[in-house]
């Protein structure tokens, strides 16, 4: 199940892809729109992604790993974190950049924790995001209310 958190003005997105039911194509494309609204340019803000997998998670297949490059080909900067135990999934982003590489202003990396990819983040987007810590616990608690049979949906903080 894939919940969102995210702060279009602050030009910040966190994605929850933990256990549940789902429906892949309908959560990727969602994923998709969350990214395209971050990732608008806007001066002096460099948006701020993290996308957390929990352990378990499907890989997208071949055709999403082509959407997700091709995509990211129309995205404007961003710096991104993905937080995972999953070495296939951290070979996910490998996968993705063979498709295509990213852009020079686009930046993607993997960690194995939140205050690793936070720290990081800080660093990349040269400004304090406490709000990724708000997202993210919005988008659990989306998760956990979720869980049981309601379909996914998004958090959106102003």
């Amino acid at each position: 199940m894939l919940t969102l958190g995210i702060n279009v003005a602050h030009a910040a997105l966190v994605a929850v892809d933990s256990a549940g039911a789902c429906t892949l194509d309908v959560e990727y494309e969602r994923l998709l729109e969350a990214l395209q609204l971050v990732t608008q340019r806007r001066p002096g803000i460099m948006p701020a992604i993290v996308i957390f997998i929990d352990p378990g998670r499907p890989i997208p297949d071949a055709r999403w790993r082509r959407r997700f490059a091709d995509e990211r080909g129309l995205a404007g900067p961003f710096r991104g974190a993905i937080v995972t135990d999953s070495v296939v999934h951290r070979g996910l982003m490998t996968a993705v950049d063979w498709i295509r590489s990213p852009a020079a202003e686009q930046r993607m990396l993997a960690f194995p924790t939140r205050a690793s990819a936070r720290a990081w983040l800080e660093r990349e987007c040269n400004r304090e995001l406490e709000l990724l810590t708000r997202l993210y616990s919005e988008a659990r608690t989306l998760a956990t209310l979720q869980s049981s049979s309601t379909p996914p949906s998004r958090s959106t903080s102003r």
